[in-house]
């Protein structure tokens, strides 16, 4: 055996292997091994337990974490104030505590909140069902499931919230008279996009790095209110015209609308004239009717040579596309795609006009600079013009652009760059085809250069709002002694008046909801608004202030999530009658807001994170997806330049992150 192995070196290597893979299966069936393998790729494998010997699986895991997507898509307020979704353990132990008393219906219940919910938005509920589903990667049942433990979690909450101990009166009518305040005054928002400072510096490309690095991955606000810098889907794109006119003009010219067709014609379909020969005085004959009959040859000409230029160009493309491979209906290009007849906007120009005689279609083309798909509705006529090719819903070329297989594709619109679109018909009757010449779907921004404009802009926006916040003591000191029109002179701003500002708009406090007036250039800001409040609410409660001393009622208020400072000085103050706040202290939606926002905070700690995992002795075995993609991205983190980590670099100052609206609550 020996001689034989020194022989063939090749078979003792596979006898050596063969031996130890039957070794090493041997140990994993003897040590249990194989099972706890078996358990991981099963997702029965622990992921956390609590003291009472409640195991969570992998599997139960991973359901937590989709039932905390789509809960938080429901616009429950209770939710949102405990920040449940935010955490999958979290959500866990809250739907638990619930269901253990007992407050959690079934698939019954769910379908309930559903409803509300579809009437809310105004939106058919199996649409909503569909896209809590899509968004959640839950069946419809669980998606139901997981809105009954909505409800429960709130009838919990209501439980202990809404209690006699914790709403008492006289805090309902202090928080109650406080929210509905109305104050009247002037104001003046020196923003920091609007007012010049001296001294504020260019940016640094180090600052202007260190903008992209915190915000390079947030989708762009146009609004200006929150910073972000992620490019969206862009293209450019080159089309070809063929005006309605042109068409019109060769048909009229062919032999089609000479005199023997058209009296042709009107021996043929001598019916289409029967109401006009009904209403003459006697008989018409052709040449009374010839404008009348040769007008609609013309137009049925049109129709025709329409479908006829449709159908060419299609077929075009067809055969320029002929044994190219395909694969989940896209088209795997060749290098000489661009090349072939048919498959550029110059070429199809160039085969419509010789195949039917017609004036050389009108190109266009956007490809100096990239634009959204949304922008192509701008374009003069091809922003207006429609396809029936995806069913019988008309498809716009900005929807079309959208679906580009670049930007994720959609299976019921296929689109591709490279690839000119199926033939548009606009409202005039001219025809489109449009071409993706290139397409960039959405990413973070890879250099400064890509948005150094809102770079920068943004940038001096933080160093002006932080140069005001310096010079807060000079501008207090200036509106005290001089005035808003003094302040509003030295900063290049102007005074505004506002008349009844309101912490909380009574319109829909009523409801449950809590919704401030709006302010002059900022809008509404609820903590803008709580500050005006709390500044007010502390003047002597009479409706005419202008007795006081201007200084004794001005004062200066931060916005630092829009980067502004505004100064106000307030002139009147309107208190809430007893008959409305009777109304109100009548209200539960309004006593349930008023609980979860402005009276006993202390009841909300009972439902904290760290309460819950204290109370079940919830403990994580395996690491979550999250934490093991941050230590992940920890591990591999390098020093910015300068030498400080990412950890020690202060982020800039900046407006509070939007996140996407979620649906409204029932």
């Amino acid at each position: 055996m020996l001689k034989i192995f020194r022989k063939n070196k090749r078979i003792a290597q596979v006898v050596l292997v063969a031996g130890s893979v039957l070794l090493l299966v041997s140990w994993l069936v003897a040590d249990g091994s194989a099972q706890l393998l078996q358990d991981v790729l099963s997702g029965t494998s622990t992921h956390a337990r609590t003291a009472d010997g409640t195991t969570v699986s992998v599997a139960d895991a991973e359901r937590m974490r989709r039932e905390a997507r789509a809960a938080s898509l429901v616009g429950s307020q209770a939710l949102a104030v405990l920040g449940a979704t935010d955490d999958p353990a979290h959500w866990y132990l809250l739907s638990r505590e619930a269901q253990e008393a007992g407050l959690v219906g079934g698939v019954g219940d769910g379908r309930s909140r559903l409803a509300d919910m579809a009437t809310a938005n105004n939106l058919p509920e199996a649409q909503l069902l569909q896209g809590l589903m899509r968004e959640s990667r839950l069946s419809s049942n669980e998606v139901l499931e997981t809105l009954a433990k909505v409800n429960g979690i709130e009838r919990m909450l209501g439980l202990v919230l809404n209690s006699g101990a914790r709403l008492s009166d006289p805090r309902m009518r202090q928080a109650s008279a406080r929210l509905q305040l109305g104050t009247t005054g002037d104001v003046v928002v020196l923003d920091a996009a609007t007012v010049s400072l001296p001294g504020i510096p260019d940016p640094t490309d180090e600052a202007l790095q260190a903008q992209l690095d915190a915000y390079g991955s947030t989708p762009s606000d146009p609004s200006g209110r929150t910073f972000g810098y992620r490019l969206p889907d862009r293209l450019k794109i080159e089309w070809m015209r063929i005006p309605s006119a042109s068409i019109t003009a060769a048909v009229e010219k062919s032999e089609a609308v000479s005199s023997v067709e058209l009296r042709k014609y009107w021996l043929e379909n001598r019916a289409e004239f029967e109401a006009a020969e009904a209403l003459a005085a006697q008989a018409p004959t052709f040449d009374s009717m010839r404008d009348v009959v040769r007008a609609r040859v013309v137009a049925r000409m049109i129709d025709q040579r329409r479908a006829e230029i449709s159908k060419f160009v299609t077929d075009e493309m067809a055969m320029a596309l002929r044994g190219v491979p395909q694969r989940n209906g896209y088209y795997e290009l060749p290098a000489d795609a661009a090349s072939r007849p048919g498959m550029t906007i110059a070429s199809l120009s160039e085969l419509v006009q010789k195949r039917f005689g017609i004036a050389a279609p009108e190109t266009g083309s956007i490809t100096d600079r990239w634009i959204e798909p949304r922008e192509i509705d701008s374009v003069a006529g091809l922003g207006t013009a429609t396809t029936d090719r995806f069913g019988a819903t008309p498809v716009t070329a900005s929807q079309l652009a959208a679906s580009v297989k670049e930007f994720g594709g959609k299976p019921t619109m296929v689109a591709q760059r490279g690839v000119p679109s199926p033939v548009l018909k606009s409202p005039d009757g001219d025809l489109f085809v449009f071409t993706a010449t290139e397409a960039d779907a959405a990413r973070a921004p890879t250099s400064i250069a890509e948005v150094r404009d809102a770079l920068v802009r943004d940038v001096r926006r933080i160093a002006t709002f932080n140069r005001l916040m310096e010079l807060q003591p000079e501008v207090t000191a200036l509106a005290s002694t001089a005035g808003l029109n003094a302040v509003a002179s030295a900063y290049g701003a102007k005074v505004d008046p506002f008349v009844e500002v309101r912490a909380a708009d009574p319109m829909f406090l009523q409801f449950g909801m809590r919704m401030p007036s709006a302010l002059p250039v900022i809008g509404a800001d609820q903590a803008v608004a709580d500050a005006l409040a709390d500044k007010a609410f502390a003047l002597p409660p009479q409706a005419d202030l202008t007795a006081l001393a201007p200084a004794d009622r001005t004062f200066v208020i931060d916005a630092p999530q829009r980067l502004s400072m505004l100064v106000v000085r307030v002139d009147g103050l309107k208190q809430m009658n007893e008959g409305d706040l009777a109304r109100l202290m009548a209200n539960d939606r309004f006593r349930s807001s008023l609980a979860l926002q402005d009276v006993d905070q202390t009841a909300l700690q009972m439902f904290s994170r760290d309460a819950l995992v204290t109370r079940y002795g919830y403990e994580q075995v395996t690491p979550t997806r999250e934490a093991t993609e941050e230590s992940t991205a920890d591990a591999g983190a390098t020093a910015p330049a300068g030498g400080a980590s990412g950890t020690d670099k202060p982020k800039p100052a900046a407006p509070a992150a939007q996140t996407p609206a979620p649906a409204k609550a029932s």
